[in-house]
């Protein structure tokens, strides 16, 4: 009998592992910044005050050879779900164009990330994010 419940608690402990392996997983928290041609392009804010993940993303408009931002535009994440390490949400497009954006974030383990709007239009870039640490 003694045996029967030694194995039951190895068992138990074995198949909890895996659960506090996907608790324990860090989520990508802080301040993602990412440049298009060295000016600032996106700025991503994650936080999980409400116990969810959600926050704010601001694209900067760069007019062509001027180079400079001529258009802010902050937007609150919609939706957002976090699934493994990918981030997606949508956000309200502004101005002239109406509707919902899909947008997706791509982490990876070194403080990088890759960020695209998936209904932005053809043109529209991936930029690499990078985790603001000071």
């Amino acid at each position: 009998m003694k045996k029967l419940a030694v194995a039951i608690a190895y068992f138990l402990v074995l198949a909890s592992v895996p659960l506090v392996a996907q608790s324990n997983k860090i989520a990508p928290l802080g301040v993602w910044r990412g440049t298009l041609d060295g000016l600032p392009g996106v700025t991503l804010t994650l936080a999980n005050d409400t116990g969810e993940i959600g926050g704010t993303v601001v694209f900067y408009g760069i007019n062509g050879e001027a180079r400079q931002i001529v258009i802010i535009e902050p937007h609150t994440l919609l939706h957002p779900k976090l699934d493994g390490d990918t981030l997606s949400f949508q956000i309200k497009f502004g101005g002239d164009r109406t509707g919902l954006a899909r947008v997706t974030v791509v982490f990876s383990a070194d403080n990088k990330a890759q960020i695209h709007c998936l209904d932005c239009g053809p043109d529209s870039p991936t930029t690499e994010l990078i985790r603001q640490t000071d």
